[in-house]
């Protein structure tokens, strides 16, 4: 597993089914299994990754200036969109 954050995609039920074959265990589990380092306990929508781009465009985000955001929810180690 990637110790990176996992973000659902286009290319998610791919990446599911590769990795669910290769350790012998359904999608479902392996869909568990990739979410469960997030505080969230799942893997991230590209949604609520594209929310956060959204505030971070806008005026609303004039105090955060060279910051550096994660959102992964809560997965600890390197992030990288």
């Amino acid at each position: 597993m990637s110790s990176a954050s996992e973000t659902r995609t286009e290319r998610t039920p791919d990446v599911v089914a590769a990795r669910a074959r290769d350790a012998g265990v359904d999608a479902a589990e392996m869909e568990r299994r990739m979410g469960a380092g997030s505080a969230l306990g799942r893997i991230i929508d590209s949604e609520e990754v594209a929310d956060v781009v959204a505030f971070l465009a806008s005026p609303r985000s004039v105090a955060i200036n060279g910051d550096a955001i994660a959102c992964g929810g809560g997965q600890l180690g390197v992030i990288h969109y």
